[in-house]
């Protein structure tokens, strides 16, 4: 599979004295096709996104509806994927041990689009997700003493070592449960479950290569602020995936790319490799992955920490300041849903 990449240049141009502006044209760069898709062995909903490039100072999802897309056996068989959102395709199936499988999709133009075959991998489990409940001092920008409460969380793995090298990448879920204040006595109260996307989190890569010793090992995963969405039932599910070495090392590449330092011996900004190929004209990058699939779920309740915890919308008689009007609209939330996630 050959590597395709895409190099973006940033050209900032400095002059000293009287700044006049200039209107410089801007040429429009043709759309490139990115893929972003896994295939687990747990019976789930399994999802591909697809969508185009956009440029850097847009942080959109530009969506490709419209395609076919499957994921096919090798032996020829193929499973049909329906889109449930613009660009969002998904299908309720799982991978299985001994085939192999790649994606194998029309875009909406007639183009086709393509992945190598590739077979499951063994995974690792995790057996535990552990909080701690911290307390930050810091001086801010006006010379004030501030505190803040945060809670780090950490994953805890236990197992017989594996008896090949294993490439495994960490990724999490957060979902917090969101009740309606009372806005009107004229509508019912609505519960909505808001899936976080914006929780930092760094790419999390682990190497476990064989041995005789039993592995026992803990990661740290993320923190947060503690406020108020700890206020009602707050869940973390944290999954651990396993790949084939070479979709591994694309993650690997994309970690370097984001953690780089600003040395001289740093990647080019936004090189990117593709494992994913395109008949036709066009550009295409991404990755397909087939994975095994290792997951423990955690459920924090504001019971759990000494002291009260309002929830995000406010107690009886307690309403928060400033009000978010998606405490009349939990829907409006960004995220939210008004259904639970299968695991709650």
């Amino acid at each position: 599979m050959r590597y395709k990449l895409y190099i973006i240049i940033l050209v900032s141009i400095f002059y000293s004295g009287c700044i006049e502006q200039i209107d410089f044209p801007v040429e429009d760069n043709p759309k490139v096709v990115v893929v972003d898709g896994t295939f687990s062995d747990v019976d789930e909903i399994q999802t591909i996104k697809l969508s185009h490039s956009v440029g850097v100072n847009l942080q959109i999802f530009d969506p490709i509806s419209g395609a076919n897309v499957r994921v096919e056996e090798a032996c020829g068989h193929m499973i049909q994927f329906s889109e449930t959102e613009k660009g969002i395709y998904t299908v309720y199936s799982k991978s299985e041990v001994d085939k192999n499988y790649r994606l194998n999709a029309i875009l909406p133009d007639g183009r086709r689009i393509y992945s190598r075959y590739q077979g499951v991998r063994p995974t690792f489990p995790v057996t535990g997700v552990y909080i701690a409940d911290t307390v930050l001092s810091y001086v801010n920008e006006s010379g004030k003493l501030r505190v803040e409460r945060s809670i780090n969380c950490f994953a805890h793995s236990q197992g017989e070592p594996p008896e090949e090298e294993l490439f495994l990448r960490y990724d999490l879920e957060t979902v917090w449960q969101m009740t309606e204040a009372i806005c009107s006595p004229l509508e019912t109260v609505k519960t909505c479950y808001v899936y976080d996307r914006d929780v930092a989190f760094n790419i999390d890569l682990l190497e476990l290569s064989p041995g005789t010793d039993d592995l026992n090992f803990e990661r740290f995963i993320f923190r947060r602020k503690l406020d108020g969405v700890f206020g009602e039932v707050f869940s973390i599910k944290v999954d651990l995936l396993s790949y084939n070495e070479k979709e591994y090392r694309y993650w690997e590449t994309l970690k370097t790319i984001f953690e780089q330092s600003g040395s001289v011996i740093d990647i080019l900004p936004a090189r990117l490799p593709s494992l994913i190929e395109l008949e036709g004209n066009g550009e295409v990058f991404g990755h397909f992955a087939v994975v095994g699939k290792s997951s423990y779920v955690r459920f924090i309740r504001r019971s759990d920490f000494n002291s009260f915890i309002y929830p995000y919308c406010g107690a009886a008689g307690v309403l928060p300041y400033p009000f978010p009007q998606s405490c009349c609209d939990c829907a409006s939330e960004p995220g939210a849903s008004l259904f639970k996630p299968e695991y709650w």
